[in-house]
């Protein structure tokens, strides 16, 4: 199993501000919806699932990072949605759309997945690919699974003015596994082009699709 985390991230580890996105980066948006619709190598997919089934990769998210999505439609179309929560009245509404899973804890929403991936799984569709897309908890669970691949599509934020935020990345200073890979290996997963080197928002925003790996 190799998991996925995708994340826009400032230089203070900084990434949501009261349930938003602290910024608008535009090609950032379009490279997480490239991202998590694309299909990555995985050194452990197994083959054995029915090739009639609908291949779909499956984001992971708490209950915050859901409602976020909810602001952009009611869920992240052409892949399943998995939210961790506790919330009921959220987990029916999670629950109720198609695709949609609700559970309510990261280590259940891995057992669904491998569920899903199973010869015994009566759904119509299978999972291809998994992302984690957030919040804190959510990317600390992940990257801190024992005997797992994890690899960290990393868009590195350098924001000009101070921000207050609510929400953050683990720190990946605290994870020496964790090393950046060269951008020609970025390249090589995507199907899609990934433009190179600093990019610079007419706002004084700076950012750069960077990729790190627990795994040599």
């Amino acid at each position: 199993m190799t998991l996925n985390l995708i994340a826009a991230v400032n230089q203070d580890y900084g990434i949501g501000l009261n349930g938003n996105l602290p910024w608008a980066i535009k090609k950032d948006m379009k490279f997480f919806g490239n991202v998590t619709l694309s299909e990555l190598p995985d050194p452990y997919q197994t083959e054995n699932q029915s090739s009639s089934k609908e291949f779909l990769n499956a984001c992971i998210m708490g209950r915050v990072c859901w409602c976020e999505t909810k602001k952009y439609g009611r869920k992240l179309p052409g892949r399943i949605n998995i939210v961790i929560t506790s919330d009921p009245e959220i987990a029916d509404e999670v629950n109720a759309l198609s695709y949609c899973k609700s559970v309510t804890s990261f280590q259940k929403a891995l057992d669904y997945v491998e569920g899903l991936k199973s010869k015994e799984s009566t759904e119509s569709y299978t999972v291809r690919n998994i992302f984690i897309i957030g919040g804190y908890g959510v990317y600390k669970a992940a990257m801190e699974t024992e005997n797992v691949k994890v690899r960290i599509f990393y868009t590195n934020v350098k924001t000009v003015d101070p921000i207050q935020f609510t929400a953050f990345f683990p720190p990946l200073h605290k994870y020496p596994s964790f090393k950046k890979k060269p951008f020609e290996h970025l390249q090589s997963l995507l199907p899609f082009t990934v433009e190179n080197g600093i990019l610079e928002q007419p706002d004084g925003i700076k950012y750069e699709f960077q990729l790190y790996e627990n795994w040599d």
